[in-house]
C-alpha cells in the first residue's frame, strides 16, 4: 500500500484570524496575591521559590508565564513550575529580596501569549514550513514505507506488531495520533519514530508540548532508551537536546549532562560562570559587611553622643576627687607644718643671734685691735725703760752715780719714765678689759646660737623630709586620677576612631559593591551572548529537540530551524 504525501494549504491566514479573535476577547490582567516565599532550589543562576497563595485559586496550567510585581520590582518575567493546594512554585533568573519574599503579586496578561505567538507568527516568511513545526509535520518519501524501514532498527528496538504498525503509519502519514493505556510502549514508539528519521533519514525531529513535564519526561524516556540499547554516543555527541528549562530535577543531575541545553550552555560559559560565583560570593560578603557597619554605625554614633555627655560629668568628679584627695593631703601636713615652722622660727633666732653675735664681736675687735698694738707699743717702752731702771739698780751707789753720768739717764727720770709707762698701760688695760668682756661675751652667745643651730638642723630635716615624702597611697591614687583626666582629655580630643573607621569601610564597600556589579552586568551580558551562540550552536547541531509550545513561539533559534 502506498501513501502519498499531499501539501498542505497555507494555515497562517485561519491561524492569524484565530488569534486576532483570542486576543480581542482576552481583555485585561489576572493577579495573583502570594506571600511566605522561600527558596527551594538554586543552580546554574536559576532560583525556584515556593509561595503561598493567598484568597485565590489557579486557573492556569504549569509554565505559564508571569510578571512578578512588588516593592522590589515592577515587571519581572517568572515561569510557573508548580502548584499544590494553596502553594505556588516560580522560577526566575535572578534572586528575589526580602521583601519580595515576603509579598508579591503574580500577573499574567491574558492576551500576552497570544500576541506573543502572532509575532512570531508574522515573522516566519514561509507559511508550510511554519505549519509544518507547529504541528509536527514531516516530509514523507512518496514510494510506501514497508516494515524493511523499521527491521533497520531491530537491533535496536524490535517491536510488536501493534507497535509495527504504529511506527509505519507514523514515517507514511503528515500527522499521526497514537493512543494506548500506560505500558503499552508508547514512548518507545516515539523513540523509535524519532531514531528512523534521526538516524536513518538524517532527519531533525521536533518534540513538543504545551507541558515542560510532558517534555521533560518524553526526553528521560528517550535517553534512558538510547542508553538501554547502547546508543550513548547519540547523547554524548549532543544529538538529543531539552531545549528551554526543565521542570524534572532529573534532567540537572550528571545523567542528562550533555541532553539538557541549560547544562550544555553553562559548559561553555564555566570560566564565567565560576567568575560570577566569585563576585556574587564577594558582593554577599560585601553586602553583608555593608550591613553590619550600617547597624553598628549609629549605635557608635549614638553611643559617642552619650559618651560625650558623660565625660565633663567624669572629669568633674575625678577633679572634685583630686581636690578631696589634696584637702585630705593638706590636713595631715597641717601639724608636720605647724611644727616645721616653730623649728624654722627657731632656727632663724639662732642664726639671727648668731649674725648678731658676730657682728658684735666683729664690732668689739675691731675697736679692740688699735687699742691693743697701742698697748704692745706701749707696753715695749715700758719693758725697755724698766729693764734700764733694773739695770741701773744691779750697780752700787757709786758705781750707779757714774753710770748715770756717763749715759745721762738719771734714776728719777727713769723711774718717772716707768711709772708713767705704767700708769698709761693701766689706762688701756682699763680700756679693752669691757671691750674684751663684750667680745666673750658675744662670741658666748655665737657659740650657744651656733650649737642651737645644729642642733634643730637634723630635727628641721627630719620633719622637712616629712612634709615632702608624700605617702605611696597618695601618689598612687592622685597619678591615676591625673592620668585618667588625660586619658579623658585625649578621647574627647580624637572622638570615636571606631565611628571614622565605619564610615570609610562603608565608603569602600560601596565601593567595592558598585565595582562588583559592573563587573557582574558585564559578566552577565557575556554570559547571556555565550548562552544565545552555545544554545544555538547546540540546537543547529542537534538531531532531536524537545522543547515546549511557549519555548517555540518565544524563541526564533528554535523557530527558524529546518526539520
Amino acid at each position: 500500500m502506498q501513501y502519498t504525501f499531499r501539501p498542505l494549504n497555507d494555515p497562517r491566514p485561519e491561524m492569524e484570524q484565530a488569534l486576532d479573535r483570542a486576543i480581542e476577547l482576552s481583555v485585561g490582567s489576572k493577579q495573583y496575591t502570594i506571600v511566605d516565599g522561600q527558596l527551594v532550589y538554586e543552580q546554574h543562576r536559576r532560583y525556584r521559590y515556593a509561595f503561598t497563595l493567598e484568597s485565590s485559586s489557579w486557573d492556569l496550567p504549569d509554565s505559564t508565564d508571569f510578571q512578578l510585581q512588588s516593592a522590589d520590582f515592577d515587571h519581572l518575567l517568572v515561569e510557573l513550575s508548580n502548584t499544590k493546594d494553596d502553594r505556588v512554585t516560580i522560577t526566575t533568573m535572578q534572586r528575589l529580596p526580602e521583601r519580595t519574599l515576603s509579598y508579591a503579586h503574580l500577573v499574567v496578561e491574558r492576551a500576552h501569549l497570544l500576541r506573543k505567538m502572532k509575532e512570531a507568527l508574522g515573522q516566519v516568511q514561509a507559511s508550510m514550513d511554519l505549519g509544518l513545526k507547529l504541528f509536527g509535520y514531516l516530509d514523507c518519501p512518496d514510494e510506501a514505507v514497508t516494515s524493511s524501514l523499521v527491521d533497520a532498527i531491530s537491533d535496536v528496538f524490535v517491536p510488536d506488531d501493534v507497535q509495527r504498525l504504529a511506527i509505519q503509519r507514523s514515517l507514511a502519514s503528515e500527522v499521526q495520533m497514537i493512543l494506548g493505556p500506560g505500558g503499552t510502549g508508547k514512548t518507545d514508539v516515539l523513540t523509535a519514530i524519532a531514531m528512523l528519521h534521526a538516524i536513518l533519514y538524517k532527519s531533525r525531529v521536533l518534540i513538543t508540548s504545551h507541558t515542560n513535564i510532558a517534555i521533560d519526561n518524553a526526553i528521560i524516556r528517550l535517553a534512558t532508551f538510547f542508553r538501554k540499547h547502547g546508543m550513548d554516543c547519540f547523547l554524548e555527541e549532543r544529538n538529543l537536546v531539552r531545549a528551554g528549562n526543565p521542570h524534572l530535577a532529573d534532567l540537572e543531575t550528571d545523567a542528562f549532562h550533555n541532553v539538557t541545553i541549560s547544562m550544555i550552555v553553562n559548559d561553555a560559559i564555566e570560566q564565567q560562570r565560576e567568575e560570577i560565583t566569585r563576585l556574587e560570593r564577594r558582593r554577599e560578603k560585601v553586602l553583608l559587611d555593608i550591613t553590619e557597619y550600617r547597624q553598628e554605625l549609629p549605635i557608635q554614633v549614638r553611643d559617642w553622643n552619650q559618651r560625650q555627655e558623660e565625660i565633663p560629668l567624669q572629669r568633674k568628679r575625678i577633679e572634685t576627687e583630686l581636690e578631696c584627695l589634696e584637702e585630705e593631703e593638706q590636713r595631715q601636713l597641717s601639724p608636720i607644718q605647724a611644727q616645721l615652722a616653730s623649728l624654722i622660727k627657731r632656727d632663724k633666732k639662732a642664726i639671727q643671734a648668731m649674725k648678731a653675735a658676730k657682728a658684735t664681736w666683729q664690732a668689739e675687735e675691731a675697736r679692740l685691735m688699735p687699742l691693743q698694738q697701742r698697748y704692745i707699743d706701749q707696753w715695749s717702752l715700758y719693758e725697755a725703760g724698766l729693764k734700764k731702771l733694773e739695770g741701773l739698780h744691779e750697780y752700787r751707789p757709786v758705781a750707779r752715780v757714774f753710770v748715770q753720768l756717763l749715759t745721762g739717764k738719771w734714776e728719777k727720770a727713769l723711774e718717772a719714765s716707768v711709772e708713767e709707762l705704767a700708769a698709761l698701760l693701766r689706762t688701756l688695760q682699763d680700756q679693752m678689759a669691757p671691750i674684751q668682756e663684750r667680745i666673750a661675751k658675744a662670741k658666748l652667745t655665737y657659740g650657744q646660737a651656733e650649737r642651737q643651730h645644729a642642733d634643730l638642723q637634723p630635727t628641721i630635716d627630719s620633719w622637712t623630709k616629712k612634709r615632702d615624702t608624700q605617702p605611696a597611697h597618695y601618689i598612687q591614687k592622685q597619678a591615676a586620677l591625673t592620668q585618667d583626666l588625660a586619658d579623658l582629655e585625649r578621647e574627647l580630643q580624637a572622638g570615636n576612631p571606631r565611628i571614622a573607621a565605619l564610615e570609610q569601610a562603608l565608603i569602600k564597600a560601596r565601593q567595592e559593591r558598585a565595582l562588583i556589579e559592573d563587573a557582574l552586568a558585564h559578566l552577565d551580558q557575556q554570559v547571556e551572548d555565550a548562552k544565545r551562540e552555545a544554545g544555538r550552536l547546540v540546537l543547529e547541531s542537534a538531531q532531536v529537540v524537545g522543547a515546549t509550545l511557549t519555548s517555540l513561539y518565544l524563541n526564533p533559534t528554535l523557530l527558524n530551524q529546518q526539520c
